[in-house]
């Protein structure tokens, strides 16, 4: 069996903004230069904004990873180095199966990141850490995975907020059953 491929989350930014779009859409006046303890703020993209966005790129992250490293490969046991979409890479270890009769992947992946950076929604991340990936996904519209670290740690731009985040605790999930889709918590803060 090869590992299926899973579609990523742009739509589902666009509804996470569309949903809060008087978080996303407002100027920024007041930048945050560093947020190591979780409790930064940021003018026209608050706190939960900025988690928000950090979480779906954390998404899109893995899945493109995960479609670049794995995807068509056979599934099993995986061990692949990835490099990341504008520099750094990913080690990507565990192991993923295929149901073919109901067309569905299940991953139990870690991906370690190394100055893994990369672009989502406009958005610039730079992320180090290891995030564990589980769950299962179809190739078309069914999702339910989460995504975890104990310490992740990341900076960059969200809009033209300044994000510094070390050494968090972070859960993003994916459902394709739930509403909003995509949820989770960073540094303890649920969005």
């Amino acid at each position: 069996m090869r590992a299926g491929i899973r579609i990523g989350s742009v739509t589902m930014i666009l509804v996470g903004c569309i949903l809060s779009v008087a978080a996303c859409s407002s100027p920024v006046t007041t930048p945050v230069s560093s947020d190591t303890d979780g409790g930064g703020g940021g003018g026209g993209c608050d706190q939960t904004c900025q988690d928000t966005a950090a979480g779906f790129a954390i998404d899109d992250l893995i899945s493109n990873l995960y479609n670049e490293a794995v995807a068509g490969k056979p599934s099993g046991a995986q061990n692949a180095t990835q490099a990341c979409p504008l520099g750094g890479t990913a080690v990507i270890t565990g192991s993923d199966s295929v149901d073919t009769s109901h067309n569905l992947t299940t991953v139990n992946l870690t991906f370690a990141l190394t100055a893994c950076k990369a672009i989502e929604n406009g958005d610039t991340l730079t992320f180090d850490g290891t995030i564990t990936n589980t769950g299962s996904f179809d190739s078309s519209t069914t999702r339910s995975e989460n995504f975890a670290s104990t310490s992740l740690t990341y900076k960059g731009t969200i809009g033209s907020t300044n994000v510094a985040v070390t050494a968090c605790d972070v859960h993003v999930n994916d459902d394709s059953n739930q509403n909003p889709q995509v949820t989770g918590s960073i540094c303890g803060r649920a969005f």
